[in-house]
């Protein structure tokens, strides 16, 4: 045991000096370029080609997130002609049994309830084309843009641009919105009046 221990003190404490080095062949000194350099000198060497790419690329990206549109919204809304007021019917049918943790059915498929006895709609959804200016204009004359309660719904137009014009929070209308509240025209208002839901269509300036 203490001739192991002996063996790999010794092992471990030889200097340099009384290692032998075998070379095979001849040994050459490797340069290696550091990567910083080369890297800067490509941009130096590309200066005006990578401006040019980089310009291009983020113009293409500018009016990609300008021209944004969801596609949860198809369908084409026309300016109001009109003013009426409306019920839509938003009655809810199950599609299928809903059970407990039980099994025990609760509600048959074909069920049907208003969600309004069971929730309520706290704010008013603001229906407009953005892109028409008279609307923007009418919505600013009505102050809807400073009304906390309303939310302002865009069935076209930038959004960006809304939320920058408006300085508020705008949403896109998607078509389930639309065909739910069988939005006709814009601009409209949704509302709940009790246990209905009221639709407010305003006949556009000409």
């Amino acid at each position: 045991m203490n001739k192991t221990i002996l063996v790999l003190v010794a092992a471990f404490t030889l200097n340099a000096e009384t290692i032998t080095t075998y070379k095979n062949g001849h040994t050459y000194e490797i340069k290696e370029r550091n990567i910083i350099e080369l890297f800067r000198n490509h941009v130096a060497n590309n200066k005006d080609a990578i401006k040019k790419r980089f310009t291009a690329e983020r113009n293409r990206m500018i009016k990609k997130i300008d021209n944004y549109k969801p596609n949860t919204l198809t369908l084409d809304i026309p300016t109001s002609k009109k003013a009426k007021v409306f019920y839509p019917d938003i009655e809810y049918t199950t599609k299928r049994d809903i059970k407990d943790s039980k099994g025990k059915i609760l509600y048959k498929e074909g069920f049907k309830f208003n969600p309004l006895n069971y929730i309520s709609m706290n704010d008013r959804y603001l229906f407009i084309d953005y892109s028409d200016k008279k609307q923007r204009a009418w919505v600013k004359s009505q102050k809807f843009n400073e009304d906390i309660t309303t939310r302002i719904i865009i069935t076209n137009g930038k959004i960006f641009d809304a939320i920058k014009d408006f300085k508020r929070e705008v949403f896109y209308a998607s078509d389930v919105l639309i065909k739910k509240f069988e939005i006709e025209a814009v601009p409209s208002i949704v509302e709940q009046e009790q246990d209905r839901v009221k639709v407010t269509q305003f006949k556009a300036k000409d």
